[in-house]
């Protein structure tokens, strides 16, 4: 199983944007010299050598005077609209492209549920795992919505509900996410380690409150012995130590 409790509870967003340029190409048969070099001229495509901006098809910009020198300008290929918008609908038989989607760009909110879909869907651990990774990534709060509509999926992999709570991130009391978390750890059913780990998250998130102490209204929301541990875990983590009964994520591998 994989556990990202803590780790991942605390872990920062990364955003990495694909910006589609343009290429390009010349005829093979005119050798290049430093006389038609375009890094030798001095002068890009978009302005002339005193720095102004010309129009493209003017005579004296150099991606007129380019043209006459053998140079075209060649489109980029058209992204993939459906891989763009992450269709789950490309599984399986394009999951490596959804793979490396989900690990290169940052998905838009109007695509989480897609991705959701995808951890739903996907028979590949890899897949969900990047799927939930990418929910939990999103700055729009129905990333954290759709983990937890994931989460009480009876039809989900048991392993994939354990990722869900290390990747919740509580923005106070009240969301879908502190709902989800607090629903786990009065639930007298639930084993002490998924009660633990379901308290990591909402510990995490009043250590980053700026208020003084925890919020009274969270405490007040947990069972008696939920609120003894979680304070317990409170001061260990306000103290820079490690609370007892967070499990490691070597310990599941």
């Amino acid at each position: 199983m994989k556990t990202r409790a803590l780790l991942l509870a605390t872990a920062g967003i990364g955003v990495v944007l694909g910006i589609g340029v343009g290429l390009l190409t010349r005829p093979a048969s005119r050798p290049e010299s430093a006389e038609t070099s375009p890094q030798a001229s001095g002068d890009s495509l978009e302005t002339s050598a005193a720095g102004a901006t010309l129009p493209s098809d003017s005579p004296e910009s150099p991606a007129a005077a380019l043209g006459a020198e053998g140079w075209k300008a060649a489109d980029a290929p058209p992204a993939d609209a459906r891989l763009a918008a992450f269709d789950p609908s490309l599984l399986p038989a394009r999951e490596k492209e959804l793979q490396a989607q989900l690990q290169s760009a940052a998905v838009p909110p109007e695509s989480l549920e897609n991705v959701a879909e995808i951890a739903r869907r996907s028979a590949d651990p890899k897949t969900r795992s990047l799927a939930l990774e990418a929910l939990a990534d999103s700055e729009h709060p129905k990333g954290q919505t759709l983990m937890t509509q994931l989460y009480r999926d009876e039809r989900l992999n048991p392993d994939d509900r354990e990722e869900i709570l290390g990747l919740l991130r509580p923005a106070n009391s009240d969301d879908d996410a502190a709902k989800l978390l607090i629903d786990e750890v009065s639930n007298e059913r639930a084993p002490e380690a998924v009660k633990v780990q379901a308290l990591a998250p909402l510990v995490v998130m009043s250590l980053l409150d700026t208020s003084e102490g925890p919020d009274p209204r969270l405490l007040g929301k947990l069972p008696a012995d939920a609120r003894k541990r979680f304070m317990s875990m409170y001061q260990a983590m306000l103290s820079g130590e490690e609370p007892e009964g967070i499990p490691h994520s070597d310990d599941n591998e």
